[in-house]
């Protein structure tokens, strides 16, 4: 046999094996058979139904005078179950599912057929004046069962379905299941989320009150406006809070009269895609002051819902306008800030790694923490009042300071202009024809001069255990401290000796060396003259060495005892403190058990 028919016969092997395993996978067990087999409603299939009718007989016990006769009709519809009898209303989903899984589900005990369903008392069994008559409809056709009474046990009914001979015996809590009520029980089939809503699915929320309307729409950007009765930025914190009242929003009570309604207070609509759904509200209940009686516009049902559920919904505009004074879309990251400011302009920059950049300031000292949260300052800046636009227009007239902002993904920057303070406050015009104002110390805190405050605020700032070398030139002197073989030693131009004290432990102390406030840029100033501030030449020079030296450059007192100092290589004036001051030179007054003389 050649090799491709012999590789054609095994190709042909290997699906037929496949193909009678799958085969086989769908095949039911003995087990999952006999499970069907004792299943009432064997081709029930809930999804295929559209409508369920109940009438319900209600008996002074389980075969006595019947008190009263209940009908229930509910319809499935695009949007969920609805009640159409006794009342209309929207039906509870859950129970309605349950229901209909129990009727797919539902195993008989026992069935009667032939001679025993024949012979099989129909009045006794309650067949004759049965306590539930359940109707479910599929589009083409209906299924139709009663429920009678239960057997000599008590753990059965009699059930028989219309168009066969045959009576079941079905487990109690069949037809305990099919009892509905509207009751205001936890068996109440009413459903009792007011809104059949998703938060991140709607697209619209309409406040109507007497005399004003409050309208927020979600944008194609996701971001949320008011509509009316101003066109303005929505707050998205307020916004997100309305969403989760209307989402978990709950009936308190379902009530019969109409009479009490009273005038209407509130209209709250609800727009989920093409979807409309609204909310009327009127007066405070009698019996319960903290609800308000309401009813969907769509169904006569009223009920009464909690006062704190309705209040965020009773607020003006104002209360769900947005307080940030940049309003862009969440996903929007920003790229670039230009502040522009008595005559400077300083740039900030994003790089590919996600860091704050100053273009032009290439000092390692430059802290990317203090320039995040700079930008994060302005980003989350909060007005502190809305302005009437005249007066915003008058101080408008002296600019402050301008802001320019890109974002990612969008060619056309934000544009932003701050006036100078008037009376305390600074204004801007945040968006068209919206007016905003600002504490004037807030925006003074934001306009900086200089990228000195994103300095570093610790230098050597390396763990003690790395230093390998630590020198101080002071005045004539200079001392060096060296480890080697793990030993200290202390040498001078004329001695070297062992040190026995812990050195490490006062490197410990002495690092990082803090500074408390930068003071010039000798670069950019070039009237800054160090020698003026005791730096050139310095008073003293440290040297702490793990790999690479960091020299700091020590002058003179500052009026409170701190001292002014210079990091080599950097063109920066800073001040450390006495204290930390003090710490260098314990260092040297431990380590080389020598004073260190011509102090100043």
């Amino acid at each position: 046999m050649k090799f491709k028919t012999t590789l054609l016969l095994l190709i042909i092997v290997i699906a037929a094996a496949f193909y009678l395993k799958f085969v086989d996978s769908k095949k039911l067990s003995t087990e999952e058979l006999q499970r069907i087999e004792k299943r009432v409603f064997r081709k029930f299939k809930p999804e295929r139904i559209t409508g369920m009718k109940l009438k319900i007989t209600d008996r002074q016990d389980e075969t006595g005078k019947v008190v009263n006769v209940r009908e229930f009709e509910i319809e499935r519809t695009p949007t969920g179950w609805n009640i159409k009898k006794p009342v209309s209303f929207p039906a509870d989903s859950a129970k309605t599912r349950r229901i209909l899984d129990l009727v797919k589900k539902i195993d008989q005990s026992r069935i009667l057929v032939g001679d025993d369903y024949k012979n099989l008392d129909r009045k006794g069994a309650g067949l004759e004046s049965p306590n539930v008559i359940a109707t479910f409809e599929t589009p083409a056709t209906s299924m139709v069962f009663k429920i009678g009474y239960a057997d000599p046990i008590g753990w059965n009914n009699y059930v028989e379905i219309e168009g066969r001979k045959a009576v079941f015996l079905v487990p109690a809590h069949f037809k305990d299941s099919l009892l509905l009520k509207t009751d205001n029980s936890q068996d109440d089939v009413r459903r009792d989320n007011i809104f059949d809503a998703r938060k991140y699915l709607i697209n619209s929320i309409i406040m109507e009150h007497k005399d004003f309307t409050v309208e927020l729409r979600r944008q194609d950007d996701l971001a949320w406006r008011i509509i009316r009765p101003i066109n303005d930025a929505a707050n998205s914190d307020e916004v997100n809070k309305l969403l989760g009242l209307i989402e978990k929003m709950r009936v308190d009570s379902f009530v019969d009269s109409s009479d009490i309604f009273g005038k209407r207070k509130l209209r709250l609509t609800v727009i989920q895609g093409a979807v409309s759904q609204s909310l009327l509200v009127g007066n405070d209940c009698v019996e319960n002051p903290k609800t308000s009686y309401a009813r969907r516009s769509a169904y006569q049902q009223y009920f009464t819902v909690k006062n704190d559920e309705l209040d965020p919904f009773m607020q003006g505009a104002d209360s769900y306008r947005s307080r940030l004074f940049i309003v862009k879309n969440m996903f929007q990251d920003t790229v670039h800030l230009t502040v522009k400011s008595d005559g400077n302009t300083f740039e900030y920059d994003k790089n590919q790694n996600k860091k704050w950049t100053m273009p032009g300031v290439t000092t390692p000292l430059l802290d990317e923490t203090k320039l995040d949260d700079y930008i994060y300052d302005w980003e989350g800046l909060n007005i502190t009042n809305f302005a009437i636009s005249t007066v915003a227009k008058k101080a408008l007239a002296n600019i402050g300071i301008q802001l320019i902002l890109k974002f990612e993904g969008l060619d056309e920057p934000m544009e932003l202009s701050l006036s100078k303070p008037v009376n305390g406050l600074v204004y801007a015009e945040r968006s068209p024809g919206i007016y905003i104002s600002f504490d004037e110390n807030t925006i003074k805190r934001l306009n900086v001069k200089n990228e000195l405050g994103f300095l570093i605020d610790s230098l050597v700032d390396v763990p003690a255990k790395r230093v390998r070398e630590v020198s101080v030139v002071d005045g004539g002197k200079e001392f060096k401290l060296v480890l080697s073989s793990n030993k200290w030693t202390a040498i001078t131009p004329n001695s070297v000796r062992e040190i026995k004290t812990d050195v490490l432990a006062d490197i410990d102390k002495a690092l990082p060396i803090s500074v408390k406030k930068y003071v010039a840029n000798t670069l950019k100033d070039k009237s800054i003259d160090p020698a003026s501030y005791g730096l050139n030449p310095p008073y003293q020079k440290f040297t702490f060495t793990n790999g690479k030296p960091w020299i700091i450059l020590i002058g003179k007192k500052d009026a409170y005892g701190n001292r002014y100092a210079m990091l080599s290589g950097e063109p920066y004036i800073f001040i450390i403190e006495k204290d930390s001051y003090d710490k260098l030179n314990k260092l040297l007054d431990d380590a080389c058990n020598a004073v260190i003389s011509n102090k100043k």
